[in-house]
C-alpha cells in the first residue's frame, strides 16, 4: 500500500514537471499565436487527470489509514500475547527457582521424620517405666493414707489452736476497747476541766485586765502506748503439750 502511494505520488510530480517544461519550452510568440489557435480544452484535460490522481491518493490514503488502524490492532494482540508469554515465563522461572529450596524442605523433613521415628521408640520405653512408676505411685498412695490421718489429727488440733487463739484476741480486743473508752472518759473529763479553767481565767482577764498564770496540766494514768495487757497462756501451753 504505501509504496503503491508513493510510486503514484512521484508520478503526478514528474507529469507536473513535465507539463510545466513543456508549457515553457513550447510557449509561442505573437506571430505564432496569431497564426495557430489557442487549444482551450487541453487544461481541462490536463485538471481532470490530476483530480483523478489525487483522488486515486486520497482513495489510497484512506486505505493505508484503515490498515494502519488493523495493523495496530493486530500489533497490540500480538504484544498482549507476548506480555501474557512474558509473564508465564516469569512464573515458570519463578517456579523453578523455588525447586533448590523445595528439595531442601523436603530433605528436612525426611530428617523430622526419622526423628520421629526415633522419638516414638523412646515413648515406648518410658510407658514400660510409667507401667513401674504406677506400682511404685500405688505403694506411695497406701503410704500417703497413713500419712492423711496424721495430717487429718494435725489439722483438727491447728483448729482447736486457732480457736484458742481466736478466744485470746477477743479478749485482748475487749480489754483494749475497755481501756479506750476509759481514756476517752478521762480525756472528755480533761476538756471539761480545761473549758472551765479558760472560762475562769477569761472573766478574770476581763476583770483585772491580767493573763493569769498557766497552770501546770496534771496527768492521770499511763497513756494508750503505755499499757501492757495480761493475757493468760495457760490454756495454749496446755494445748501444745498434747
Amino acid at each position: 500500500m504505501f509504496s503503491i502511494f508513493k510510486d503514484k505520488l512521484q508520478s503526478v510530480q514528474d507529469n507536473l514537471a513535465t507539463s510545466f517544461r513543456g508549457l515553457k519550452a513550447t510557449e509561442p510568440s505573437p506571430d505564432s499565436t496569431r497564426k495557430h489557435p489557442v487549444d482551450l480544452n487541453a487544461g481541462a484535460d490536463l485538471l481532470h487527470k490530476y483530480q483523478t490522481e489525487w483522488q486515486e491518493l486520497h482513495q489510497l490514503a484512506e486505505e493505508n489509514a484503515l490498515a494502519a488502524q488493523k495493523v495496530d490492532v493486530r500489533v497490540g494482540a500480538l504484544h498482549g500475547e507476548a506480555m501474557r508469554q512474558w509473564n508465564a515465563t516469569t512464573q515458570l522461572t519463578a517456579g523453578l527457582a523455588t525447586l533448590p529450596k523445595l528439595a531442601a524442605e523436603t530433605d528436612k523433613i525426611v530428617s523430622q521424620m526419622e526423628e520421629l521415628q526415633t522419638l516414638v521408640a523412646a515413648v515406648e520405653g518410658s510407658l514400660l517405666e510409667l507401667a513401674d512408676a504406677v506400682e511404685r505411685k500405688e505403694l506411695q498412695e497406701r503410704q500417703l493414707e497413713s500419712r492423711f490421718q496424721l495430717a487429718l489429727h494435725r489439722e483438727k488440733r491447728l483448729a482447736q489452736l486457732d480457736s484458742l487463739r481466736a478466744k485470746l484476741s477477743e479478749g485482748h480486743r475487749q480489754k483494749v476497747a475497755d481501756y479506750e473508752k476509759e481514756f476517752e472518759k478521762k480525756q472528755k473529763e480533761r476538756q471539761e476541766t480545761f473549758g472551765k479553767a479558760f472560762e475562769e481565767d477569761l472573766a478574770t482577764y476581763k476583770q483585772t485586765g491580767v493573763v493569769p498564770s498557766i497552770r501546770p496540766v496534771l496527768t492521770s494514768g499511763p497513756s494508750l502506748e503505755e499499757v501492757e495487757l495480761e493475757v493468760d497462756t495457760e490454756a495454749l501451753d496446755n494445748l501444745l503439750e498434747e
